[in-house]
Formats: C-alpha cells, sequence, structure tokens
C-alpha cells in the first residue's frame, strides 16, 4: 500500500498532538455480563469481546537517515518485530554521525533539514474487521518518539506525548485493514521525558482496539471527601449519544451486597449521582474496594457492561501533616526503575506484577514510577495495596545529559507549556479514579518552573484535593537528603510542613544501611511521609551488568540486603523494658494484629533454651507489657520476637540482646612441639599438623592438619602469605579509585621463644599506603603443641596516617575443598555493622559458595557481625575453628580474592574463584556504596585497634 507521509517539521512547538481522542478514565467495555470476567483490568483487556490486542508480531523497517521520497511503500517492510519491544535492543542501533539534538544554553532545537537528522521506524499490523457498526478506535499504551498513525493509507494524527488514542471508524474497510505507524526519534517532546528516549525509541508497551456502541460509557468520575467517617462525593458519568431511549444502570456493591444503585436516561450531558455513606476507606493496609457496574440498556436489551473496581479515599494537609483517610500517612516506597527483563525485553503487565508482589512481600507499601504506566500496572498494584507515586513523564535529565547547564531552561520554557498541559490531562484522566494513586512525579523536584506550576495547577484544579490547595512548594518538601541531612531537615521545618524524600538512599548508596535510621524518623516525625528507598533492581541484558543500584538482581532474586528491607516495615516492634518484661507495639496506623501470632524465643550460647507462642489482639498504635521468664542470663543470651501470620509465615524479626558474654574455648595444650629453621621460614610441627611462619613477612605462610593443607598461599601471591593484615575491603569506593591494592606490610622484626608445649612468636611491621609507613602493626602468636594458635594483633597509628579505615582483619586463604562453614553469630543472610538490625543470632550452617553467591558483579560479599566462632571443613570433615577471644568479631567470606572481586566488578563478569577467603576483623565500617562513604559514626577512626582470636584444628571424626 502506498503511503504519503505527513511533512512535519521538527520544532513545530504549536502542536505536540493531533486528532488524539480526549483523555478519560481507564475501563474495559464488555458487550453484556454475561461474557464479562472477574480479575484485573489485564484479563479482561485479554477477554473482552470489545477489545482486540495488536500486540505480537509486526512488519517492521528500520530507516536510520529518516525517510525523505515523496511516497511510501509499506511492502517493504520486510523485517519483522515483536510489539512491544525495544528495536535498539534488537541491534537497530542508531547511525554512528547522530549527534542528536542542538541545544543552545537557553533553548531547545530539534536539528532538521538534514537527512541524517531523525531516524525513523516503521511499523506495519495487518488485522481482519467484520461488523463496521461499532466506533473503533486504537489506543497505544507507551511510545517513544514522535508517533504517526496510518490506516488503509490514509493519515489519522500523531502524538509525541508518550501515548495516544486515535479514531479509526473513518478509515475501516470490511476485511483486512493495514494499520502503519511511523516513529521519529527526535521531537521537542524529548526533552521533558527523563531522558531515556535519547537512547531509546519505539512502540514499548501494549497496542489494542476498541470497539463501542454508539450509546455507549466514555468516562467517568469519582469524587469524594471525607468528613468524620463519612464519605460526601458523588459520582459523574458521561456517555456517547446516538439516539434516544438508552438507559443507565449503575450499581455499587460491596462482597455482594448492593450499596447503592439509581437508573437514568442517557442524553449529551453528564449523569451524577451524589451520596453521602460511611464506605470502608481504602489503604494501603486494608484495600477495601467496591464493584461499580454500569449498564447501558436499549430496547430492554444490555447492550453494555463495564465493571470496575473503586476505592473511597481522603487526601489532606491538616496542621502540617498530609493525612489519607484521616490518618498520618507514612510511606515507604521503592523506587520502581526496572524497565527491561534480564534479555533486553521490555516488561509486560505480568512482569510487573510480579515485581510488584515481590515489593509488597518486602514490607513496603508504595512504589515510586520512573516511566508512565499502562493503567493495568496501575490496577495490580492497587488490588494488592501498593501506593503509587505516578511518573507524569516530565523530566529535563535528557537535557541536562546534552550539556544544558540549567534545566529550568526547558521548564521554564513556555513554548512547551502546552505539552505539559497535553500530557498531565491524559495522565490525570487514565489515574484519577485509581484510590492508589497518590502525588504525581515530575523530576524538577524545585517546585519554581513555570511548565511544573502549569501542571500542578491543572492537577489541583480537577482534583479538588486540599492538599495542594496553597502554593505546594509551601507545604511539601521534597529533596535528597543523607541521614543526617534529613535528621536536620526534620529538625528545621519542625511540624511546619510535611517532608517528603524523594530517592535518599542513592545518595548515600544502596541505602539498606540506613533504613533503620530513616524507619525510626519516619516513625517518630508527625509531618514525615516517608519516601523512596532503594531502587527496585539492577539492569542487565544477557548476564551483562549495565546498572546495580537495586534491592533485587536483574532475574528479581534479592540481595541479601533485602531480608532486611523485608522487615522495615515490620508491624509489630518489641523491647526489653525491664527485668524479665518485653513491651510489644502495634505500628500500624489501620490495622489490629489479631491475625498473627508472636513467638518468643530465648537462645543460650546459639541453643535454644525455650519458646512460648503469644495470641494477642493489640489495637493499632498501641503497646502492652508482659512478663517472660528468661532464667539463668549467664552466658550469651538472647530474646527472640518472630511475627507469625495465619500460615506461620514470618512476617518481622526483632531481637533483643540479653546479656552479651564470648564462651571461652579451653584449647588442647598437647605433648611437645618441635622448631625447624628453614632458610626465612619457621615450621614448627605439632602433634597433628605442623604451621609456617615467614621471617621476612612476619605471617603465617602454610598450615597443614594431618598432612593436608588447610591454609596455603595462592600461587600468584609471592612475597605474601596466608594470613594477611588488612585495612581496605573491596567495596566500590575502594575498586573504582583503586585505594583497595596499595597497601603494604613490611616486616621490621620477628622473635620466637620455643618451649617444651608452646612457641611464642612476636612480629612487627610497618603497614605503607602509597609507599609511605602510616600504620604499626603488632602480632603475637602462641602456638600450643596441640595445634592451637592464639592470635593477638594491635594496630596503631602514626603521623599523617588516614582519618578513617575500612577494617582491620586478618585475611586467611583455605584450600578450595574447604567450603562447608558452620558460624555462630547474626544471619542467616549478609550483613554489617549498620545492616543487622534484624539479622538474628544463631548458629548456622552453610557453603563459601553460597556465601559468595549473596551479592552479583563482584562486590563485597559473604559478611557476618558479632559472629562468636566460625568453623570452615572440607567434605572428611578436616579444618578449622576460628574461636572469638574476649570480645565477637566480624567474619567474611568468599570464594574469590580481594583483587579477583575487583576485577569482576570492572569487568561486569563473575570473578574467578581461587580458594577460600576469609576475614577475621576485629572492626568494620558501614556498608555504604558507591563513590561514597559510610556515615560517621559507622565509620573506624584511626586510633589504636585490637584484634583477639584462636586457630584450632579440627580433625575428622573417627
Amino acid at each position: 500500500m502506498i503511503y504519503s507521509f505527513k511533512k512535519g517539521v521538527a520544532n513545530d512547538f504549536a502542536s505536540f498532538c493531533e486528532n488524539l481522542v480526549a483523555p478519560h478514565a481507564y475501563f474495559v467495555p464488555f458487550s453484556s455480563k454475561a461474557v464479562f470476567r472477574e480479575g484485573s483490568g489485564l484479563t479482561q483487556r485479554n477477554f473482552s469481546d470489545r477489545q482486540k490486542s495488536l500486540c505480537g508480531e509486526w512488519d517492521f523497517l528500520f530507516c536510520p537517515n529518516g525517510y525523505y521520497d515523496a511516497t511510501f511503500d509499506s511492502d517493504t517492510c520486510t523485517d519483522k518485530i515483536d510489539v512491544p519491544c525495544s528495536p535498539e535492543r534488537l541491534g537497530y542501533y542508531l547511525p554512528a554521525g547522530d549527534a542528536g539534538p542542538d541545544l543552545s544554553r537557553l533553548h531547545a532545537k530539534i536539528p532538521d533539514g538534514k537527512k541524517s537528522a531523525n531516524s525513523l521506524y516503521i511499523y506495519r499490523k495487518s488485522f481482519v474487521i467484520n461488523d463496521l457498526s461499532k466506533n473503533c478506535t486504537v489506543v497505544f499504551t507507551d511510545v517513544r518518539g514522535r508517533f504517526e498513525v496510518y490506516l488503509n493509507g490514509v493519515y489519522c494524527g500523531f502524538s509525541a506525548l508518550g501515548q495516544g488514542e486515535f479514531c479509526l471508524s473513518p478509515y475501516l474497510v470490511e476485511g483486512e485493514n493495514e494499520l502503519l505507524v511511523t516513529v521519529k526519534r527526535w521531537s521537542p517532546c524529548l526533552f521533558f521525558d527523563r531522558g531515556r528516549p535519547l537512547s531509546e525509541i519505539g512502540i514499548l508497551g501494549d497496542v489494542y482496539l476498541t470497539f463501542k456502541n454508539a450509546n455507549a460509557l466514555i468516562d467517568y468520575d469519582l469524587y469524594c471527601k471525607e468528613d468524620e467517617g463519612i464519605f460526601n462525593g458523588k459520582f459523574t458519568f458521561y456517555f456517547s449519544t446516538d439516539s434516544s431511549g438508552a438507559r443507565a444502570e449503575i450499581t455499587l456493591s460491596h462482597q455482594g451486597k448492593e450499596e447503592f444503585s439509581f437508573r437514568a436516561d442517557v442524553t449529551g450531558g453528564p449523569l451524577e449521582y451524589e451520596f453521602s455513606k460511611a464506605f470502608l476507606p481504602y489503604t494501603a493496609e486494608t484495600p477495601n474496594l467496591y464493584n461499580l457496574c454500569i449498564r447501558v440498556i436499549e430496547g430492554g436489551k444490555v447492550t453494555e457492561y463495564v465493571n470496575a473496581k473503586v476505592g473511597f479515599t481522603s487526601l489532606d494537609e491538616l496542621g502540617g501533616t498530609v493525612s489519607f483517610c484521616s490518618r498520618p500517612l507514612k510511606i515507604r516506597a521503592v523506587e520502581y526503575n526496572a524497565t527491561l527483563n534480564k534479555y533486553g525485553e521490555s516488561l509486560s503487565v505480568a512482569d510487573y506484577v510480579r515485581d510488584f508482589s515481590l515489593i509488597k512481600e518486602y514490607g513496603f507499601n508504595a512504589v515510586k514510577t520512573t516511566r508512565p504506566l499502562d493503567p493495568v500496572v496501575m490496577e495490580a498494584a492497587r488490588d494488592m495495596g501498593l501506593y503509587l507515586i505516578v511518573d507524569a513523564g516530565i523530566d529535563t535529565d535528557g537535557a541536562a545529559t546534552y550539556g544544558l547547564k540549567k534545566r529550568d531552561s526547558v521548564t521554564d520554557d513556555k513554548r512547551f507549556s502546552k505539552a505539559f498541559l497535553e500530557k498531565i490531562s491524559y495522565l490525570y484522566a487514565a489515574t484519577r479514579n485509581n484510590p492508589a494513586v497518590l502525588f504525581y512525579d515530575f523530576g524538577e523536584e524545585s517546585a519554581t518552573s513555570f511548565g511544573l506550576e502549569k501542571a500542578v495547577k491543572y492537577i489541583v484544579g480537577k482534583a479538588q484535593k486540599s492538599v495542594f490547595a496553597r502554593d505546594w512548594a509551601e507545604i511539601v518538601s521534597v529533596f535528597d537528603p543523607t541521614v543526617d541531612g534529613l535528621v536536620d531537615e526534620v529538625n528545621r521545618v519542625s511540624a511546619q510542613k510535611p517532608v517528603f524524600m524523594s530517592s535518599y538512599a542513592r545518595s548515600v548508596g544502596l541505602g539498606s544501611g540506613y533504613l533503620v535510621d530513616f524507619d525510626e524518623i519516619i516513625e517518630n516525625t508527625p509531618c514525615c511521609l516517608g519516601g523512596c528507598v532503594t531502587r527496585f533492581c539492577d539492569e542487565s541484558i544477557d548476564d551483562v551488568c549495565v546498572g546495580d543500584e537495586g534491592v533485587f538482581t536483574a532475574d528479581r532474586k534479592p540481595y541479601p540486603a533485602a531480608e532486611l528491607h523485608k522487615f522495615l516495615s515490620r508491624p509489630v516492634k518489641a523491647r526489653v523494658v525491664g527485668e524479665d518484661r518485653i513491651e510489644l507495639t502495634n505500628v500500624s496506623y489501620f490495622t489490629n494484629t489479631k491475625d498473627l501470632t508472636f513467638l518468643l524465643t530465648v537462645t543460650k550460647d546459639g541453643k535454644v533454651e525455650q519458646k512460648n507462642r503469644l495470641h494477642l489482639n493489640l489495637p493499632p498504635r498501641t503497646a502492652r507489657e508482659m512478663d517472660f521468664f528468661c532464667g539463668d542470663r549467664s552466658g550469651d543470651k538472647q530474646l527472640t520476637v518472630t511475627v507469625l501470620d495465619r500460615d506461620d509465615r514470618v512476617v518481622s524479626v526483632e531481637q533483643a540482646v540479653l546479656n552479651a558474654h564470648v564462651q571461652p574455648f579451653d584449647v588442647l595444650v598437647g605433648r611437645k612441639v618441635k622448631v625447624f629453621e628453614k632458610g626465612d621460614v619457621v615450621e614448627i610441627v605439632f602433634d597433628c599438623g605442623k604451621v609456617a611462619f615467614s621471617k621476612t613477612s612476619g605471617t603465617i605462610v602454610r598450615y597443614s592438619v594431618l598432612g593436608t593443607d588447610v591454609l596455603r598461599p595462592a600461587a600468584e601471591r609471592r612475597n605474601g602469605g596466608c594470613f594477611d593484615t588488612k585495612i581496605d575491603r573491596p567495596f566500590i569506593r575502594n575498586i573504582l579509585t583503586g585505594d583497595y591494592d596499595r597497601t603494604e606490610v613490611v616486616c621490621e622484626s620477628f622473635l620466637y621463644e620455643a618451649h617444651e608445649n608452646v612457641v611464642e612468636i612476636r612480629s612487627e611491621s610497618k603497614l605503607l599506603i602509597d609507599d609511605k609507613a602510616r600504620f604499626s602493626v603488632y602480632d603475637e602468636y602462641v602456638v600450643y603443641a596441640g595445634g592451637a594458635i592464639r592470635v593477638k594483633s594491635v594496630l596503631r597509628p602514626m603521623k599523617k596516617c588516614p582519618n578513617n579505615i575500612d577494617c582491620f582483619a586478618k585475611g586467611l586463604r583455605f584450600g578450595r575443598a574447604f567450603d562447608r562453614v558452620t558460624y555462630y553469630g547474626r544471619g542467616p543472610g549478609d550483613n554489617y555493622v549498620d545492616l543487622n538490625v534484624h539479622a538474628v543470632y544463631g548458629v548456622y550452617e552453610t557453603t563459601a559458595g553460597k556465601m559468595a553467591a549473596e551479592t552479583p558483579f563482584g562486590q563485597e560479599r559473604g559478611n557476618r557481625t558479632d559472629v562468636h566462632y566460625a568453623v570452615l571443613r572440607n567434605g572428611d570433615g578436616l579444618g578449622l575453628l576460628l574461636a572469638a577471644e574476649r570480645a565477637p568479631y566480624q567474619l567474611r567470606v568468599s570464594v574469590s580474592s580481594d583483587e579477583e572481586l575487583a576485577q569482576g566488578y570492572l569487568s561486569r563478569v563473575n570473578p574467578r574463584s581461587s580458594g577460600v577467603y576469609v576475614d577475621v576483623a576485629s572492626m568494620v565500617s558501614g556498608y555504604g556504596s558507591g563513590v561514597s562513604n559510610p556515615m560517621p559514626k559507622h565509620r573506624i577512626k584511626s586510633v589504636e585497634h585490637v584484634l583477639e582470636f584462636r586457630l584450632v584444628p579440627l580433625k575428622p571424626a573417627k
């Protein structure tokens, strides 16, 4: 079929769309109740006899230099492509010389007139229509770039707003029809569309047809306002009319019980129903939904049936506090940044549903999207009780990427004001009846730009809600703080205005290390809304990482830190308030604890002493004290409070330390030791093996039991040992700066004194950084004839040493076979000093490989805090016990060296596995991430530090 493409001017700011169907609420029509299927909008869309999906295989043509001939033959679309998808992920790349938009410092300008200026994607799809009596529209839920729509050779309209719905009825023919879509890369709207279209264009969302009768529902609106538990408001319905005699029948029901109904003639004007009734409110904790049924009846027969789910909410700003359904609003959100699955394919609605289920499972109650969502996705969040902070598609990051120094030069450009309002009108119409939608994310957080002001005023005028009735910037403070910055802001604003944290975790790293700090601020500050905790997941394509800031990996497996995220919004808090007394607090704003069980477990030295199950019904925001029996408090003792749901699934965990005591290990002295000097090596033979020390390095270079090397250096590690002093850890901040490999230990003295059944060794070394001595290290070893070794190491700062260090540890290298790990400390997953609140003391069994797999992309992994002892064995039961002396230590287990971990991160591949590497540390700094550092209270100061522990050989059981 031959087409003549519309000759539009790229820099035409007069119009950003043409022939779009007016914005309206999202709903799925059916011909009758008989064909209606209960379920989400996705299920309804797939099975509705009034909608037809056009997703799947389309014909395709890529024109990297644009298309400038007078006519176009659609038969030249010979490639095949799936819709939705990103063509660039399939290899349809921009020409290398495409420099992109021409940006001055003041205005955005699209290049025009150059043959290579505007790349073009052309899509073609054929479909069959057998009934021309109904009005037909085509809906595009997400298109990046400026797209034009043609049907059977005729131009239907265009949109640069990211979505669009076009009427096809005037151009349809009975039988086969041809739909053609052209997508141009550059258009003025790209500059406020979050920057992603600068690298990705095409049809990225679902495409479907909708068919309606002449007399049909075209829009509806629900407005309600709560006043002391009573919702006052009204429904408004809009119908298209072509003949008289049609009637509308509207009913509202809840769990099968009819709440109200009314009937009215369908006319050209709106139908309204006012109500005042004590409806159940919709909240994240209790997502109460009602069924709204709309029937159009003609000649006594139903000709259209719509069944929509609605909820009743109210949003107010009262006395500096944002209230939702008359209760202070506490948002704990995750920034949902996922756009692709691990194979580079666009996410389907089913993918969103799966992801939202994970977000809900891990204790969050809100999602901040980073792209406009299909209304079906919003419905999925609504059904499971997740608030949404919806991306409005207005963000000038893309312009900033191309050198525009001031992003407001786009948002203040009045030429964009029409596009702003058009985008907002479509977004607001699609979301206004969704009770889970709370706010709209505009990207520009200063609230000062002209375009943003116009958009906010539009929403305020339409929504009729008081939360933004005044100047919204004066009511809600939005920013990206660190923890300390947030505290300062909360103290500054006091109760004057609510504080909404935009994406605070990204300013200090992954963020999970600081959730408890933010949790306390959120709970204890009446005016604090909360905000985004961290990004949702990494992005990777075919296992190659392209971003790593998320709570989940690209295939939706949780990082170890996600287990701590899971208990961020724990419904019950527990604390010991006196001798054998505990206080339980229900922190929920809306729900009681009648469906929860409290499991109280007392453990001593890692062994369970007693368990008690309690069934309490605590009202929301109330606490209760009660007695519990602890018994003798000697030894290392903890009280664990586990909250279980009806199916005995863990909802939250909290642990109180009743007594902290490291159990001393008695070591076998043995019969006799023998000492041999072999050049620079001192070899000590004990009852079941031998240990070798290097006089030049001052450390252990080999440790054997029953003829098997347990500790030994890697082949490539010359002039070193398998027992090294460490002050650096392979964090990203060290990997990117190279600091992790710049330290060197130089032994200055090595002395030993042999007795009949012990050998005492003392060595002194200097720790060099950038070839300059910064610390002194004093090591003392006592080797017993039974094979045990008591280790004491002291780190002392010298002049001009660094202000902070990452750790003070001894790094041990085991052979690969010693991968069976048992430890008594906090677990079972990865945890740090600032990330262990919900890691529970216990005895855990795992493997070095599992600990190494906890965090991908070569980052540090396998960390455990407050460890009393750790055992590493091979398959025969041979190994070593690493027992704490006086104070618990911090443990790290990996199957890769620090150098291998760093190389893996830099190359974005899994690191090599060359042994079992174990760090025993007296001090470890906070988690942090990226190139930032931990918070000050979790950094290690360069003062004297002491590390004490024992190595005890373990022989196979007879």
